[in-house]
């Protein structure tokens, strides 16, 4: 990834972490000790996903661009994915088809804002967000194949 788009997507991503941050802190006060500690866990779990996912390999690879601490600690490598052995015209089909049907999982999520029950639309998000997840790794597993 190009260093500037690295940047602003993990400019972005600090700002959406500070921004939950931010209300959690405001809630600390607000909140008995044992909601407060339920929130506090999601955003842990959020902010995980988010390093785990997205920041950590970006740092990976523009080092730069990375905090003091994780620049002393270990890399991390990319994730042990087995890879494929395909011929070529296989592995296109695959991406096409991939790429067709993620597009598709995408445009289904943005109807969800149709759906009158707040609750009905975060579990078919996430719902949703799962199938795109798998489609995205299924799409880097083939990436990742050795083309005969």
């Amino acid at each position: 990834m190009e260093k500037i788009i690295a940047n602003e997507i993990l400019a972005t991503l600090h700002e959406s972490s500070y921004v939950v941050d931010k209300i959690l802190g405001e809630l600390k006060g607000a909140c008995p000790e044992e909601p407060f500690h339920a929130c506090a866990m999601l955003l842990a779990y959020v902010m995980s996903d988010m390093f785990d996912n997205v920041m950590a390999p970006m740092y990976d690879e523009h080092p730069d661009l990375a905090p003091d601490w994780y620049r002393e600690g270990p890399p991390r490598g990319r994730p042990a994915i087995t890879p494929l052995k395909l011929p070529l015209k296989a592995r296109q089909a695959l991406l096409d088809a991939f790429e067709t049907a993620y597009e598709k999982v995408q445009a289904a999520g943005h109807r969800l804002s149709q759906l009158p029950d707040p609750l009905e639309v975060a579990l078919y998000a996430q719902g949703i967000h799962q199938v795109s997840v798998s489609l995205c790794r299924a799409r880097v597993t083939l990436l990742m194949a050795d083309v005969e």
